[in-house]
Order: structure tokens, then C-alpha cells, then sequence
């Protein structure tokens, strides 16, 4: 075998070595692409979802604070009626102490 077969056959073994590298290197990347992708799905539908649950949050917590409001005005109309309550009760008793006193001079 002449001295440029053996170049040719060796530079051929390279080559094909390294193409079989470069195929195995080309699968491993298409491997990770896909599971990039299954990745990037998966994420999606999980933003999709706390995005929803968000939404779904804001709402009740929307809710809660309008009733709390509420609360807070009964709450505050129920304390100005106990303090009428008060009020009266005591302006009754000046009125019926008043009256005692005056019946009692006669």
C-alpha cells in the first residue's frame, strides 16, 4: 500500500470518526432540545394555572374586603345606636328625676 493510500484511508478513518462524534453530538442536542420544549409546555401550563389561581384570589380577597367594609359600617351604626340608647336612658332619668323632684314640692 502506497504511502498516499494510507493518508487517504487514515483521513478517511477521521472523517468518519468524526462525523459518528458530530451525529451522537447532534443527538444529544435534539434530546435536550425536546426536553427544553417539554419543559417550556410544562411551565406554560403552570403560569397558565397560578395565573388563574391569582385571578381566582384577587377576587376572594376582593370579596373579603368588601364585606369587611360592610362589617365596618354596621359595626359603626351599632355603636352610634348604643350610644343614642345611652343617651336617651339618661336624658329619661334627668326627665323622671326631675319630675319626682317637682311632685315631690307640691
Amino acid at each position: 500500500m502506497s504511502c498516499v493510500t494510507y493518508l487517504i484511508n487514515k483521513n478517511v478513518s477521521v472523517l468518519v470518526q468524526v462525523m459518528i462524534a458530530l451525529a451522537s453530538h447532534l443527538q444529544q442536542v435534539e434530546s435536550e432540545k425536546q426536553k427544553l420544549r417539554s419543559q417550556v409546555r410544562r411551565l406554560v401550563q403552570e403560569n397558565t394555572w397560578l395565573r388563574d389561581e391569582l385571578a381566582s384570589t384577587q377576587q376572594r380577597l376582593q370579596r373579603s374586603e368588601q364585606q369587611c367594609a360592610a362589617l365596618e359600617e354596621q359595626k359603626k351604626h351599632l355603636e352610634f345606636m348604643d350610644e343614642m340608647k345611652k343617651y336617651e336612658a339618661e336624658s329619661t332619668q334627668v326627665t323622671v328625676h326631675r319630675t319626682s323632684k317637682s311632685i315631690g314640692q307640691i
